[in-house]
């Protein structure tokens, strides 16, 4: 095992890290996985990723925006990785099934890129075989603040810059 971390968000109040794990068990290749952690620093305790958002059960709206967002951009990503024109219709399995549920997209971090202390994407993490093959290895992707601003809870509201 071999792992990283990395903080990609700390305004003093919260902080948000990734661990890049890489394994390998003696098979035909390496693996990678992701583990991301949001910190309450103040209240000493971790952050549930959902909890952001109002309700971010199946079928939300905050699931959905973010799931239509995320589908798009991974099947946009893909075909240039594979230097298609667009994902024929019966690859596009891998992306469907790998983001059918909200599990499957609670692993991100916060992001802060124009470094104003608020957060102005989350980045989202896809290891091998989530959402393609293990030879395009995996997928991170940005999602603006403004695809979910409209769901996330009062309590976090202030801690994100939605554009406006």
């Amino acid at each position: 095992l071999d792992a990283a971390y990395e903080v990609t968000f700390f305004n003093g109040k919260i902080a948000s890290v990734v661990s890049k794990r890489d394994t390998y068990t003696g098979g035909a290749h390496g693996n990678q996985d992701f583990v991301t952690m949001l910190l309450d620093l103040e209240g000493g305790r971790r952050i549930n990723p959902e909890g952001l958002f109002v309700d971010f059960s199946a079928g939300s709206e905050a699931f959905e925006a973010i799931q239509a967002y995320v589908r798009d951009s991974i099947s946009f990503e893909r075909a240039s990785r594979l230097g298609l024109p667009e994902i024929p219709p019966e690859d596009l399995d891998w992306i469907l099934e790998g983001t059918a549920t909200p599990e499957q997209l609670l692993r991100f971090t916060l992001m802060d890129y124009d470094e104003a202390e608020k957060v102005s994407d989350i980045l989202m993490y896809f290891p091998p075989y989530q959402v393609g093959s293990y030879a395009e290895g995996s997928y991170m992707l940005d999602v603006p603040a403004l695809v979910f601003a409209d769901y996330l809870a009062p309590e976090f509201r202030p801690l994100f810059d939605d554009g406006q």
